[in-house]
């Protein structure tokens, strides 16, 4: 279900949602861990020499083009803030995109690895739910720029981590509290939208 509307828009924010989304991991897998922290560095000389450097360095090119911030500007914490979700076992963490996060900065940076093997959604789809939404949000002027460089690491990062994966939600692509955790069959749609296979029989 993709809304569109007004009424979407609002539900788009749904606390009700959000928990639900926690509920059907912690179903599936065992235990789900909100805001988890993981103390990443947000700077790109962090990553020097790691297989993602270069991918990296890419994207902080791109996005200091783009309107002339510089990454020393809207890099502004040592540390990645808390991911929505990590599920432990096997691995992995869960983001659930609101439409603030589908800008012209976060599809430069998709397109620098929409090729990429192993990543935990389709990168592709998200350029085009940029192109849809083409949000931006100038308070402070650079936080587009600084969203989709954190959102980079959070894709990124896990790959030199030892983590599965970071799996993305489209918040618009399902009223998710109305779906029931309990249900093998709402759990099976859960499952198909994240792309995974269960961890544990269900």
């Amino acid at each position: 279900m993709d809304w569109h509307g007004s009424e979407f828009r609002q539900h788009e924010r749904c606390a009700k949602c959000k928990k639900c989304v926690g509920q059907f991991l912690e179903r599936i897998y065992g235990t789900c861990v909100r805001n988890h922290r993981f103390r990443w560095q947000t700077g790109l000389d962090a990553y020097a020499g790691t297989q993602i450097d270069a991918v990296l360095r890419k994207v902080a090119h791109l996005l200091e083009a783009h309107r002339g911030f510089g990454l020393d500007e809207f890099v502004r914490s040592t540390v990645l803030s808390g991911c929505d979700y990590y599920v432990p076992d096997p691995g992995f963490i869960v983001e659930f995109d609101e439409s603030q996060h589908f800008t012209r900065p976060r599809s430069l940076a998709l397109s620098v690895y929409a090729e990429l093997d192993h990543l935990g959604f389709s990168a592709v789809r998200w350029m085009k739910l940029c192109e849809h939404h083409a949000a931006s949000d100038n308070d402070p002027p650079f936080r587009d720029e600084q969203r989709a460089w954190y959102d980079t690491l959070r894709d990124l990062i896990p790959m030199i981590r030892g983590k599965e994966p970071t799996v993305r939600l489209y918040a618009r692509d399902q009223a998710w509290c109305s779906l029931d955790p309990d249900r093998a069959e709402d759990r099976e749609r859960f499952l198909a939208m994240m792309g995974r296979e269960p961890a544990r029989p269900t």
